[in-house]
């Protein structure tokens, strides 16, 4: 039974590791993916939105660190989604939902980032139409509160709608993404905390692997595997998580 259950360990860690990798490709940290395997292995919502907006943070800051240095943020650009989106993460993160209305938002969420990587495409030649101020502040403080709320960062909700709106190309989607989780995976955390939500220590492990994760996707799956691939392999994790959440 003991031998049973360091399998079960393992095999959670190395699915944490592995969201780690993908999604650092895709410039998000991961919150979507870490919320499905959580799920699949019964964590509590108690658990799950304070080690999701962690690991969050964690990958998300050494994507945006090679973004800069690659000079692949347009700040002038990125500001107003933030504007709004750190506030309304921060309430997100404060408000506290009942287990059964967790797990039905999360799981809604969950789909939604499962269209988001099915609409992912290796073209870069867009036609970009930039959006007004008003419109860029309301789309960011819409997919923060969504993000602090849900424990996902918000990213992955706002970045298949600047696709389909195409006001970025999908190389300062990345980068705009990848500063979006983590300020706002920040302020969710910090409302968070200021809750009676307790913080459990294993989380630390899973920000280990999740590092561990995204290290190995920027050094080796960029090169050897197929993007592609991954993004429908875990569009498809994700279907089955977040429909186990909103049915059972």
């Amino acid at each position: 039974m003991q031998n049973s259950d360091l399998a079960v360990t393992l095999l959670f860690y190395v699915l944490i590791a592995a969201i780690g990798a993908v999604y650092s490709l895709l410039g998000q940290g991961g919150g979507s993916g870490y919320l499905a395997v959580m799920a699949f292995f019964g964590l509590s919502p108690a658990t799950m939105k304070p080690a999701a907006l962690t690991m969050n943070i964690f990958v998300t800051a050494g994507v945006v660190f090679r973004s800069i240095r690659q000079g692949d943020i347009d700040w002038r650009f990125c500001r107003p989604f933030l504007l709004l989106s750190i506030p309304m993460a921060f309430i997100g993160g404060v408000t506290v939902l009942q287990d059964r209305s967790y797990q039905i938002l999360v799981g809604t969420l969950l789909l939604l980032a499962a269209v988001r990587l099915f609409m992912q495409t290796d073209q870069e030649h867009l036609k970009v139409t930039r959006p007004g101020f008003t419109g860029r502040v309301a789309a960011g403080g819409a997919a923060g509160f969504l993000g602090g709320l849900s424990g996902i960062g918000g990213g992955i909700l706002l970045s298949p709608f600047l696709i389909f709106m195409r006001w970025c190309t999908l190389r300062e989607n990345i980068a705009l993404s990848a500063v979006f989780v983590l300020v706002n995976s920040m302020a969710a955390l910090s409302g968070l905390l200021l809750t009676t939500q307790q913080f459990p220590f294993e989380i630390f492990w899973m920000v280990l692997a999740a590092l561990v994760g995204s290290l190995v996707g920027f050094l080796i799956a960029k090169r050897y595997i197929k993007q592609r691939s991954l993004y429908l392999l875990l569009g498809a994790v994700l279907i089955v998580a977040g429909l186990k959440l909103i049915i059972l």
